[in-house]
């Protein structure tokens, strides 16, 4: 059932959304202690389907096309974006750097491995499973979006279209963001809700 969601979003054929359920996939499974096995056949399927569509990418261009609107000065520290007009959106990071230096890149992806952090160590605490992997499974979405928007960034990656969490200009993605902190919000209110719910459960059908 875990892979029906990457099976359907793969066949829109957008590489880093498929890349992104996969991961949130992974981890739902491991904290819902899924079977060893189990994780290792989605790893493999999922490392053989990026392979295969990272080939296809490379039989049709004759080379991967790594995505990049910069470069880097002779010192290897100064970023010069090429395209002012298309910072805003999926390379924010970039321009965070050449606008602000390399020390609020480093403070802007701080900020994100804390609230990251956060959200996984805040998940331990709450007693419902259902909770639980709700708010670990929105944790590596958040974590996977980082990760590829600045490999993409970067140039290591040839996945375009992966826009940073909270900071790339755009109405979807950030109302959808906004709606996973409010729903790990609610959920870290009610995270004692489930020994409440098995309390009750035992005054109704006392063994």
């Amino acid at each position: 059932m875990m892979a029906l969601p990457i099976i359907l979003i793969s066949t829109i054929g957008f590489l880093p959304a498929t890349v992104i359920c996969l991961v949130m996939c992974l981890t739902v499974m491991y904290v819902s202690s899924a079977s060893l096995w189990q994780i290792i056949m989605l790893t493999a399927a999922g490392i053989l389907y990026l392979m295969v569509e990272l080939f296809s990418l490379f039989q049709a261009d004759g080379h991967l096309s790594f995505y990049r609107i910069h470069e880097f000065s002779s010192n290897g520290l100064q970023i010069t974006p090429y395209a002012m007009s298309e910072v805003h959106t999926d390379w924010m990071f970039t321009y965070i750097i050449y606008s602000f230096g390399w020390l609020a890149g480093l403070i802007a992806l701080l900020l994100f491995v804390i609230f990251i952090y956060r959200v996984f160590h805040t998940a331990k605490r709450v007693k419902m499973a259902y909770g639980k992997m709700v708010m670990t499974g929105l944790a590596a979405v958040f974590a996977a979006k980082c990760l590829l928007s600045i490999f993409t960034n970067f140039g290591f990656l040839p996945l375009p279209g992966v826009s940073m969490p909270f900071m790339s200009y755009g109405g979807s993605h950030i109302l959808l963001e906004m709606m996973a902190v409010g729903l790990i919000l609610s959920i870290y209110r009610r995270r004692q809700m489930g020994d409440v719910f098995f309390a009750k459960k035992r005054e109704v059908f006392p063994k």
